[in-house]
C-alpha cells in the first residue's frame, strides 16, 4: 500500500488496534470507498463503536454521518 497507494488495493484496511482502519492517500481522487453504511447502504468507510457497552453486534459498525446522527451513535441492532 505504501509503495503503490490507491493502485492495487481498494478502500481502507481494518486493523486490530486503536486506529481501527488505515488508508493511504484517502483524499486522492483515485481512492475508492468500498464500504457501505450498515443502515442506508450508501458509500461509507468509517467504523464507529456502538454506544451500547453491551452491544451484541460486535460493537464496530460502518455508518455514514447522517445515520450515525439519526441513531445517536448506536448500531442498527441496538438503535
Amino acid at each position: 500500500m505504501e509503495k503503490y497507494p490507491n493502485e492495487n488495493f481498494l478502500g481502507k484496511l481494518y486493523v486490530f488496534d486503536g486506529r481501527v482502519t488505515i488508508g493511504f492517500n484517502t483524499e486522492d481522487k483515485k481512492h475508492k470507498i468500498v464500504g457501505k453504511c450498515s443502515v442506508c447502504q450508501k458509500s461509507a468507510d468509517t467504523y464507529y463503536d456502538c454506544k451500547n457497552l453491551h452491544c451484541t453486534n460486535e460493537r464496530h459498525f460502518i455508518s455514514c454521518n447522517n445515520c450515525l446522527k439519526k441513531n445517536k451513535g448506536f448500531c442498527l441492532v441496538c438503535s
